[in-house]
C-alpha cells in the first residue's frame, strides 16, 4: 500500500497524539503546489495539513495554512511578515 506519510510525519502525529499537551503555539503552513512525489507517495502539503490539524485537535494554537505558489526559499520568504507576527504580535498600544 502506498504511504501518506513520511515515516517523520508519522513519528511526529504520534508525539503529538500521544503525548500531554504542552503550552506551545505553532505555525505550520505549506503551499497550494508543495512537492508531490508519486513515485514514494509522499505529499508534503497533505502531510502539512494533517500535522495541523492534529494539532488544532490536541488544541494547540496553530497559526499558518495554505498559501498560494509553489515550494522554495521565495515563498516562505514572501510570508515572513505573516510568520513573525504570529509569535510576535503587535500590542493594541503600539
Amino acid at each position: 500500500s502506498v504511504r501518506l506519510l513520511s515515516p517523520v510525519s508519522d513519528d511526529l502525529l504520534s508525539l503529538i497524539r500521544d503525548r500531554e499537551k504542552q503550552p506551545l503555539e505553532f505555525y505550520v503552513d505549506w503551499n497550494r503546489h508543495d512537492y508531490r512525489d508519486s513515485f514514494y507517495g509522499e505529499d508534503y502539503g497533505k502531510s502539512s495539513r494533517q500535522v495541523a490539524a492534529a494539532l488544532d485537535e490536541k488544541g494547540y494554537a496553530v497559526f499558518g495554512g495554505e498559501a498560494p505558489g509553489g515550494g522554495g526559499w521565495w515563498s516562505v520568504r514572501a510570508r515572513t511578515d505573516k510568520i513573525l507576527e504570529a509569535f510576535f504580535p503587535l500590542s493594541a498600544g503600539n
